[in-house]
């Protein structure tokens, strides 16, 4: 996993229920998504396991030859 604590923030421009940040990683800008912590302190665990569906389902989807988006893991 990637530790994204001490990179750059830009201005956010993604839009969506769930909080998001942007930020610089290596010269790239980066989507970064985070639980809700309504759901999360209600345990909802589809929405807890959100992220690591997303990374899985894309690698998945790439491997069987779509294009999809490029998702990474952090903290």
């Amino acid at each position: 996993m990637i530790d994204f604590t001490n990179v750059s923030e830009e201005l956010n421009s993604y839009k969506g229920s769930e909080k998001k940040k942007t930020l610089l990683f290596n010269n790239k800008k980066h989507l970064v998504k985070f639980p809700d912590p309504v759901q999360d302190k209600n345990k909802n665990i589809s929405y807890i396991n959100n992220a690591y569906s997303e990374y899985i389902g894309s690698n998945v989807f790439r491997i069987c030859g779509f294009k999809t988006q490029n998702t990474i893991l952090g903290t």
